[in-house]
């Protein structure tokens, strides 16, 4: 990543800023005082591990180990970066934040366990493999073609493939999910039959179906995010722009930044809202921000501000 271009963002709104309204809208309390604000909300599961306790979980969908594995710590604020640290000099990696308050990490138990004295941690547990896999995959039968496996890379990758194709599956392609390899995916073909012990495999993060026919679902997703729905059923409802004006955000006034590989600044519909921009060592395409010779992705992103 090469270049910052900063520009005034227009009525498009995408979830950076969905996000950032997330921490101004309230959350619901029920009549008992419980507030949804203390629930993690994991794959398939939401639950107040305090007020509920976690998942009756038995037999293969529950992980117990000792060894180094993926657990869940819950703060009992908003993350501060001094508690990251403690949790990290404990001898936990933290890998992932999952709401609320809750992050995914990677450690032994007695190190989860350590982290109970500190007196930011809320609640320490396991992270199951029954909130591995999505309700979409669970319910394929047969061979399934394009399982999309996102795995934690903790070193022993080359073991954690072996491990998938020993269960029947065979390894389509794998790639980085992230420039510094943290997490890598894995699209498998593997028999309905296997998917239960694939999520028992220990650096399995969680486990979709990749269909082969493209979907747009990125706004589904927002208006989940914002609270736009019908309930029940989680019906999202049209007309996002809309709903957001009613809560006074339109884009009106908002900078954005993409730290990308540049933007072009010739493009009609970018040129005249690019405000600022800065080009890193090693690149010399004229204007600063401006798009690198064969690049262009930092354009894609401009484009959906």
């Amino acid at each position: 990543m090469r270049h910052h271009s900063s520009f005034r963002g227009r009525s498009h709104l995408i979830l950076t800023l969905v996000l950032a309204l997330l921490a101004t809208l309230p959350m619901a309390t029920h009549a008992d005082g419980h507030n949804d604000a203390t629930q993690v909300r994991v794959p398939n599961y939401s639950f107040d591990p305090l007020h509920d306790g976690e998942p009756v979980l038995t037999g293969r969908h529950r992980f117990d180990g000792e060894q180094a594995g993926l657990r869940l710590v819950q703060f009992n604020g908003a993350p501060q970066d001094a508690w990251i640290k403690d949790l990290e000099q404990a001898g936990l990696r933290v890998l992932q934040y999952y709401p609320h308050n809750s992050y995914l990490v990677w450690g032994a138990q007695s190190a989860a366990s350590a982290t109970e004295s500190l007196g930011f941690v809320r609640w320490t547990g396991n992270f199951h493999p029954a909130y591995k896999i999505s309700a979409d995959l669970a319910a394929r039968t047969g061979r399934i073609r394009n399982v999309d496996v996102f795995i934690y890379n903790d070193g022993q990758l080359k073991h954690t493939f072996a491990s998938l194709e020993a269960l029947g599956g065979k390894l389509i392609q794998a790639y980085p999910a992230q420039p510094d390899e943290a997490f890598y995916v894995a699209v498998v073909e593997l028999n309905s039959a296997a998917l239960q012990p694939a999520s028992e495999l220990g650096a399995v993060v969680w486990m979709g179906y990749s269909d082969p026919v493209p979907v747009l679902d990125d706004e589904m997703s927002d208006q989940i995010q914002a609270g736009n729905y019908s309930s029940p059923g989680g019906v999202p409802f049209t007309g996002y722009a809309s709903y957001l004006g009613t809560l006074g955000y339109d884009g009106n006034g908002v900078r954005w930044a993409v730290i990308d590989d540049g933007v072009d600044y010739n493009h009609p519909d970018l040129s005249t809202n690019i405000v600022a921009g800065y080009s890193f060592p090693g690149c010399t395409s004229g204007q600063p921000g401006q798009d690198c010779s064969g690049a262009g992705h930092g354009t894609h992103v401009a484009g959906i501000i």
